[in-house]
């Protein structure tokens, strides 16, 4: 899993407040794939097997979802 940095934010800070405002903004599938990738820190051939779909399907979610969240933020940030 992800190790952290520093100490964990506030529930209420702005940091928490933003990324669930972010994260909102997808569908339960996309939560998922992020969550597989980058909190279980697994590849796409390995998401691709845990879901049935070739990694490269998986791929171009991954990039579709992140260019969301990327557009999201910048909209706004």
């Amino acid at each position: 899993g992800l190790q952290r940095a520093g100490p964990p934010p506030q529930e209420n800070s702005d940091y928490v407040r933003d990324l669930r405002r972010l994260f909102s903004k997808l569908d339960k599938k996309q939560l998922y794939l992020i969550y597989l990738r980058f909190y279980e820190e697994l590849g796409p051939t390995e998401i691709g097997a845990r879901l049935g779909c070739h990694p490269a399907n998986v791929r171009k979610a991954l990039l579709r979802t992140l260019t969301k969240l990327k557009l999201a933020a910048m909209k706004h940030g």
